[in-house]
């Protein structure tokens, strides 16, 4: 009976280690799937960091674009604007030369002309080192004063300033 109690404990021995084996070897296919699964899901993670990164730098450089055209947009609104105030403005004096009676001398009547007529104020040093008007202000030029919103007494008042400013 011991000797069949031995064979029984040496095959027990037997299956247990072949057992042992067998779940090692279990192990060892799962720890290898494991690991090549960690592997996968690494690698997908990795790709889509990527992705994301692409998508990021995709998107700032459509951002770019925009923000170019919207500049582009706001520059050509503004220029147009300032086109449109401009002859707005160019309009307004001229209908206020009209209104003025200079209509009996029409070279007077565009604003190009007006202003070369109000550059002729000048004023010159004198001998005693201050500045005056070269001429008095004419007519012509007082109704182009008034044309502009102005007369002669501020034409006199920026005269004396700058004297002033020159003086020192």
């Amino acid at each position: 009976m011991l000797k069949k109690e031995k064979k029984d404990f040496q095959s027990a021995c037997e299956y247990a280690e072949k057992s042992i084996r067998c779940r090692d070897s279990l192990e060892m296919n799962n720890k290898a799937g494991y690991i090549s699964n960690l592997n996968a899901f690494q690698e997908h993670e990795r790709q889509q960091r990527r992705i994301a990164q692409m998508n990021i730098e995709l998107s700032e450089h459509e951002l770019s674009y925009y923000r170019l055209a919207i500049l582009l947009s706001f520059i050509l609104l503004s220029g147009t604007s300032l086109v449109f105030r401009i002859k707005q403005s160019k309009k307004k004096v001229e209908m206020s030369l009209k209104e003025k009676e200079l209509a009996k001398k029409p070279n007077y009547l565009t604003v190009p002309a007006a202003i070369r007529e109000l550059e002729k104020i000048e004023m010159t040093r004198q001998l005693d080192k201050v500045y005056r008007l070269d001429h008095a202000v004419t007519k012509t030029q007082k109704v182009i004063l008034s044309a502009f919103g102005m007369d002669w007494n501020h034409v006199k008042y920026r005269v004396e300033n700058i004297s002033k400013i020159l003086k020192i």
